[in-house]
């Protein structure tokens, strides 16, 4: 079974039109609890077992489309608070 695949510096070699892409890049969070990495964790734990042409885009658009990797996004900023009201002008 190994001797059939093709390998690039090490790695399995697969078409990027194959189905096989985006059944590694949507079932590698699921293999790990759920974890969900983003781009570029994703992208580096994709490239130390296999490689395909155009690997970098293709990631990128997958978690891009992927409304898993987006609900688990967090924000980076501080939460906004109570509103608070405009003081009363005295004159126009």
């Amino acid at each position: 079974m190994y001797r059939e695949m093709l390998y690039y510096k090490y790695k399995i070699l697969i078409s990027a039109t194959s189905s096989l892409t985006q059944r590694l890049i949507s079932e590698l969070p699921d293999t790990l609890l759920g974890v969900q990495f983003g781009y570029e964790k994703t992208r580096q734990r994709l490239k130390r077992v296999v490689y395909w042409k155009g690997m970098k885009n293709i990631v990128r658009q997958s978690i891009w489309h992927c409304e898993v990797c987006q609900r688990s996004k967090y924000k980076n900023t501080h939460p906004t608070g109570l509103l608070q009201p405009m003081p009363i002008l005295e004159q126009a």
